[in-house]
């Protein structure tokens, strides 16, 4: 067996190599620099993006409308109140004090409620020992 054209074999053999490791090598560089997850995989379309686009529009106009009713409501609130006697700051600062006074007794007697509530836990868990026994 005769090897006469070894050598051209072996360069022919070390080129391909090299052009194969250059590439390889081309590949990994690709890929290092290459964005993390695929885009494709995380960017939305146009077709979903246009259609968050007019949900969204949707919604701001609902929001709008709701706003503009919000407003209205006050308006009408605030002219009721208006036109049913309070005209002074003297009459709402009385009334103001009148809802603090109904507040402050409304406090009083719902923590004397909850005293006696928690003394009738203790009484009725003291007759349940007493029946258990």
């Amino acid at each position: 067996m005769t090897f006469d054209n070894a050598p051209i074999i072996g360069s022919a053999l070390i080129i391909i190599i090299g052009f194969l490791g250059g590439y390889t090598m081309l590949l990994r560089i690709r890929d290092h620099f290459s964005e993390q997850p695929d885009p494709k995989l995380t960017y939305a379309r146009l077709t979903d993006h246009e259609k968050l686009g007019t949900l969204m529009a949707q919604h701001v106009r609902e929001l709008k409308e709701e706003i503009d009713r919000f407003r209205q409501n006050v308006k009408h609130d605030h002219d009721t109140l208006r036109s049913g006697g309070l005209h002074s700051s003297g009459e709402l600062n009385e009334l103001i004090q009148k809802n603090t006074a109904s507040i402050a007794s409304l406090e009083a007697h719902c923590d004397i409620t909850r005293q006696r509530l928690s003394e009738l836990t203790v009484k009725t868990d003291k007759l349940i020992e007493r029946t258990h026994r």
